[in-house]
């Protein structure tokens, strides 16, 4: 095995495909269904931060709250690409693992 670096060590890669049991399955199983319950409260966070901006923009005149609906709007669109570039990141991790345990 070659020297591993503390940035590309993962707990269980020494570990094979015919050592996993049915409980690193379904921990596995529960980590994929908590990255998917993750990007839907970044798209909650999102819907919240487009709302309160396209509100702030529609019913104020003033400059300020102006400026703070695009704000608002802008961070929303943020968090979004922040948050499905994470799944798609963890996707594709856990993807490999289960590819690993099978």
């Amino acid at each position: 095995m070659k020297k591993q670096t503390k940035e590309t060590y993962t707990p269980y890669q020494d570990i094979t495909p015919e050592q996993t049991i049915l409980r690193d399955r379904l921990a596995l199983d529960r980590t994929l269904l908590a990255t998917e319950r993750t990007l839907l409260a970044y798209i909650r966070t999102f819907l919240a931060f487009l709302v309160t901006g396209a509100g702030l923009i529609k019913f104020f005149t003033t400059l300020f709250l102006q400026l703070a609906g695009w704000v608002f709007i802008s961070s929303g669109i943020i968090c979004l690409f922040i948050g499905l570039w994470r799944f798609n990141s963890l996707q594709k991790e856990h993807r490999h693992k289960r590819l690993r345990s099978n």
